[in-house]
């Protein structure tokens, strides 16, 4: 889609060098320049990266007008249309206003609080598995253990696929799917990681296709049989095509952002031990062997732990909209047209929300503790957009962590590597090598 938001010299901000722009900086450390911005050029800045300028917002209040669009001016299909079209083409991320409000009405029957209890025993159960399996090899390198693990889990729990060759030729399909994200070379050419992406969607969508028929009438509780037949309240249902373009778009994004949170906590606890001990003691006073939904309210500090890393590292650095017409933003006014991106570390690194904001500190979630912004917590969006997956995945992480601490003493396997790749989710560049000592809880 070509850029017309040409008009935004008003706005503080840099273009940098002709052609290429901020692109460089910005693709050496995303941390780095945001910040540098944020410091230099205040709370919404204009910037110049790959090609497009963009309206960058580093601020609650805005970002709360940003999520809540309240003039429906700001699409969330054309913000992130360029980046994620040609992959998950009519996902829920990529619709907008009317459109949107049906889909995630009827999908949100799949997300209720009885379909997560449904899925509790598959997660513990394979969480369980998974943690046992590293334990006795005594060590792991944990992302890339961590990601192959929640595709075995969502193959189960999404999918309703045991494990085996064919969740195992899906997972590969998946894994494909999501590297061509990233992909600098955006054309297909034979052997690169976009053609591979491309083909293994096409994959996918005929799997997806062949089995739809199949689920249409059938019981389970794998989030796909669920929205081959949910409805909403007046009977409105799914079609087949929107089927695969939502389970293809959940399957992707839920594992890899629940990853990249997960190696988030850990990383942190490594360097905070009295917390990886609280973490531990409280998961032993609970000492239960299988957990579902309500044990979970017994392992606060564990929630405020993953809420804490998810404020620090958030899975989806940026919140992306672009301007369907002229509109006010703060004190400026944005053209027609206009990418504009949330950054959200730039809101939970904000001083005037939280104190020593760079430092891991979970009792800032305790309860009684007041938030100093309703928007000063968005590792999930916000407003309509909000992620319609957010219970699940807390739930999905919440038990793979009160079993990882019960079962092992986690140290690091070396000197704790602290680079981090940020696109197009933070993960940590060494894979996080870990060492398991099987433990006995008291």
């Amino acid at each position: 889609m070509r850029d017309d938001a040409t008009d935004l010299g008003h706005l503080p901000g840099e273009d940098g060098p002709p052609i290429i722009g901020n692109t460089l900086r910005f693709l050496r450390d995303p941390a780095a320049e945001d910040r540098r911005f944020r410091a230099q050029y205040g709370r919404l800045f204009r910037n110049r990266t790959f090609g497009r300028r963009v309206v960058g917002v580093a601020d609650a209040e805005l970002a709360e007008q940003v999520m809540l669009d309240r003039g429906q001016v700001l699409s969330s299909r054309d913000g992130w249309g360029h980046l994620l079209g040609p992959l998950f083409p009519r996902g829920l991320m990529l619709r907008d206003f009317a459109d949107h409000r049906r889909h995630r009405q009827i999908m949100q029957a799949a997300f209720t609080r009885q379909a997560l209890q449904s899925y509790c025993a598959d997660l513990d159960a394979q969480s369980r598995r998974g943690v046992g399996a590293w334990v006795a090899a005594g060590q792991v390198t944990f992302y890339p253990a961590i990601k192959s693990l929640l595709l075995e889990m969502a193959a189960v729990t999404f999918l309703g696929v045991p494990l085996g060759d064919e969740a195992t030729r899906l997972n590969r399909w998946f894994i494909e799917l999501f590297a061509a994200g990233a992909a600098a070379l955006r054309a297909p050419v034979p052997g690169s990681t976009w053609w591979r992406g491309l083909r293994a969607r096409r994959r996918l969508v005929a799997w997806f296709e062949a089995a739809i028929p199949e689920r249409r009438g059938a019981t389970g509780t794998d989030l796909f049989t669920l929205l081959c037949n949910v409805s909403s309240e007046d009977g409105d249902r799914f079609t087949d095509d929107e089927i695969v373009d939502h389970m293809i778009f959940l399957m992707v994004a839920a594992h890899d952002t629940t990853a990249s949170a997960l190696a988030s906590l850990l990383w942190y606890l490594l360097q905070a031990p009295d917390w990886a001990a609280r973490l531990a003691a409280e998961a032993d006073a609970l000492g239960a062997d299988a957990i579902d939904e309500a044990d979970l309210e017994r392992l606060p500090l564990l929630d405020q732990a993953l809420r804490e890393a998810l404020r620090l590292n958030p899975p989806v650095r940026y919140i992306v909209r672009r301007t369907v017409e002229a509109c006010p933003m703060g004190e400026h006014a944005l053209p027609a047209r206009c990418p504009v991106a949330v950054i959200v570390p730039g809101v939970h690194e904000d001083e005037a929300l939280w104190a020593d904001p760079l430092r891991f500190d979970p009792d800032r979630f305790a309860p009684g503790q007041a938030r100093a912004h309703k928007a000063a917590w968005i590792p999930f969006g916000g407003g309509a957009h909000t992620c319609i997956g957010m219970r699940f995945a807390l739930l999905q992480a919440r038990i793979f962590l009160y079993h990882l601490l019960r079962q092992a003493t986690v140290e690091s396997a070396g000197p704790l590597g602290q680079r981090w790749r940020q696109v197009p989710v933070p993960m940590p560049v060494d894979g996080l090598p870990l060492r398991l000592t099987p433990r006995s809880p008291s």
